[in-house]
């Protein structure tokens, strides 16, 4: 699992062109016209059952529920605050 923030991506960037092989990518963009910077995503790895959850109040952060073996369950969060 990896997590990153600043991604300074928006709508117009597609996922494939951010892909890495053997994982699933979870992003939020910074929303807005004007808006620069910011974002938030998290790779995971695609043989793993996950389930996302953001807030609409907070745009920039966002929660992965990772189900692991043996029914070890794993959270991930990113957030950014700028």
């Amino acid at each position: 699992m990896v997590t990153t923030d600043r991604t300074h991506l928006k709508k117009k960037h597609a996922d494939h062109h951010f892909a890495i092989d053997g994982f699933v990518l979870f992003r939020r963009d910074r929303a807005g016209p004007g808006r620069r910077g910011g974002g938030v995503a998290v790779y995971v790895n695609s043989s793993l059952s996950t389930e996302v959850s953001t807030r609409p109040s907070l745009p920039e952060l966002l929660w992965v529920r990772v189900q692991a073996v043996a029914q070890i369950t794993k959270y991930a969060g990113q957030v950014s605050t700028q």
